[in-house]
């Protein structure tokens, strides 16, 4: 019987969706991956983020450490994992760790439920403040026993 650390992390990660929940969300994964695209399926996903991001806003921020931890206190409440946010010069590095889609939506569920955190950052950043001139984007996704979600915000000429 194994006792590693990467067992006990894929246990912590499977309680991060309620049993209630899970029968429903793997069968709406499965419908949504046979009804749309990929891509239909992020746009769609980051509409709802956009929409939740809108319903529950993070406490009022003056810095970026007070931003990290007014959304890691709404991470903490739903159980969704932590966030921490890293300057890197020409942007902002945006790391969600410990999301509870793997065990919401299934492995095939991880290529686009990272566009529902998308959307819900955008509106955030956008409620903190952010220009018009600056964007959110997905940049990565690892995935391993916890799996980690990236995202930049940066002026939209970074982007291409």
């Amino acid at each position: 019987m194994s006792n590693s650390f990467g067992s006990h992390l894929a246990y912590f990660s499977e309680q991060q969706c309620g049993r209630q929940w899970r029968a429903f969300l793997g069968a709406l994964a499965e419908e949504l991956a046979e009804q749309m695209s990929d891509d239909e399926i992020q746009s769609f996903m980051y509409v709802l983020g956009r929409r939740m991001g809108e319903s529950v806003q993070p406490a009022e921020a003056s810095t970026l450490e007070e931003m990290e931890a007014a959304a890691n206190a709404i991470w903490a409440d739903w159980n969704w994992g932590l966030v921490r946010f890293k300057d890197v010069q020409t942007s902002l590095e945006i790391i969600h760790d410990c999301a509870p889609f793997r065990a919401a939506f299934g492995a095939a569920g991880i290529s686009w439920s990272g566009a529902l955190l998308e959307g819900i950052y955008s509106r955030w950043f956008e409620a903190f403040g952010a220009g018009d001139d600056l964007v959110l984007r997905q940049i990565e996704i690892e995935e391993g026993e916890v799996d980690s979600y990236r995202y930049r915000l940066a002026h939209r000429s970074l982007f291409g």
